[in-house]
């Protein structure tokens, strides 16, 4: 099967009745789609850090940015979702087990797969809700989120730092860009410099 033929065989599946998945997207999932977005785009930027070809050398404080940045939006769907924070992140304590070790790469990529696994699965709850009419389970969603949690406290403890010092360092560096509200010009124009003194002081 040709690619235009094999085409024309998915759009007979695709789901497609936007009035009733339009139906399903209220304040709520918004904003859990815009944490499962991010998760995604952070992830692939924390991948390019770890794995690009260019990069000789990790940087081990943009593997904590990008994992602290992961945090953030893990933040907004807890927050969306009316967890408990707390509860949702009492399995961090595990991220320094034995095993774990600073600055090794098998780690590192160990902790990179969970955290794919896990935004994987946030994401397919997501689409089976959205676009299979499928009610949103949203215990499996605090599971999920749980694991991600982990997964990041072990991205952070291997690139140097700790979970709650890499929440401090990504409010730091948010300040730093924002002030005290969002807006769509501070994104635009970062001041890339004064972010990475942040970043490193955050990183021992």
């Amino acid at each position: 099967m040709n690619p235009t033929e094999y085409e024309k065989n998915v759009l007979i599946t695709e789901s497609n009745d936007f009035s009733a998945i339009k139906g399903r997207i209220d304040d709520r999932m918004i904003r859990l789609l815009h944490a499962g977005l991010g998760l995604s785009s952070e992830l692939a930027e924390l991948t390019d850090a770890y794995a690009s070809p260019k990069n000789v050398n990790i940087d081990w404080v943009n593997i904590a940015e990008e994992s602290a940045d992961l945090l953030w939006y893990c933040a907004v769907a807890i927050n969306a979702l009316g967890f408990n924070h707390d509860e949702v992140s009492s399995l961090e304590s595990e991220a320094s087990e034995p095993l774990v070790q600073k600055h090794s790469t098998l780690c590192l990529k160990a902790a990179l797969l969970a955290a794919v696994c896990a935004t994987g699965e946030y994401n397919d709850l997501l689409k089976k809700h959205l676009f299979y009419g499928r009610e949103l389970n949203v215990e499996k969603m605090k599971r999920v989120l749980q694991a991600l949690c982990l997964a990041v406290s072990r991205l952070c403890f291997i690139s140097g730092t700790t979970i709650g010092e890499a929440r401090q360092t990504n409010i730091n560096k948010l300040k730093a860009r924002y002030g005290e509200k969002f807006t769509e010009a501070a994104a635009l124009n970062r001041d890339l410099e004064t972010e990475r003194k942040i970043l490193e002081d955050g990183v021992k």
